[in-house]
């Protein structure tokens, strides 16, 4: 996220004691507005010169701000769409070694981009992840609301949503979540992840 340089290099200090540093990939934002942008370039750079060099991309202005930092991302997140071999193509030109297929993907799409040759790179798979679906920078204006970082939202369908505050940011999620963890052998991947950075806290704790 936005955290500053300072208070992020104090919580990494202790990251290399539980996994050597090369294992440890760094991402940046997937949304930077541009009164942030200043700030998260002198974090940036402080990261890289303390020697935090494994990084991850959310889109390709961040590909572009890794460059200037003489940096290159080694992954790719879903958010950048390499929905056809036609966009692989093109992270493998810009050095990009592996990138995460976007939840949007069908499993036939999923398996066909998992069987393109390198140079192209490498296919992860999302299993489970509360996805984004709005993003906003007000919180939710309901009626007789008491204050509280997170807003329990249901549909006209019954469906239950959760709008939490994250990184300055009101990120609506659905209840529940995006999972294929019951079909990994239907992808023809080996690998896979699962990313809890959007996930409300009452589902990592049932979870």
């Amino acid at each position: 996220g936005h955290t500053p340089a300072d208070r992020l290099l104090r919580q990494l200090a202790s990251w290399p004691a539980a996994a050597d540093r090369d294992r440890i990939r760094l991402a940046l934002p997937l949304v930077t507005r541009g009164p942030e942008l200043a700030s998260l370039k002198r974090t940036l750079k402080a990261l890289i010169g303390s020697g935090w060099n494994n990084w991850e991309c959310a889109d390709l202005a961040g590909y572009h701000m890794l460059q200037e930092c003489d940096a290159a991302p080694a992954s790719a997140d879903w958010s950048l769409y390499a929905l056809n071999r036609v966009a692989q193509a093109e992270l493998a030109r810009l050095g990009i070694a592996s990138h995460v297929l976007s939840p949007e993907n069908g499993l036939d799409n999923i398996r066909a981009l998992g069987q393109t040759r390198k140079p192209s790179p490498l296919c992860e798979a999302l299993v489970y992840q509360h996805t984004p679906l709005f993003i906003s920078e007000t919180e939710p204006c309901l009626p007789d609301r008491p204050h509280s970082e997170t807003v329990p939202l249901t549909d006209r369908r019954g469906r239950t949503f959760t709008a939490q505050h994250i990184d300055n940011r009101w990120v609506t999620v659905r209840d529940a979540a995006f999972c294929i963890a019951d079909r990994l052998g239907e992808t023809g991947l080996s690998a896979f992840r699962i990313d809890l950075s959007w996930s409300p806290a009452s589902a990592c704790d049932a979870s």
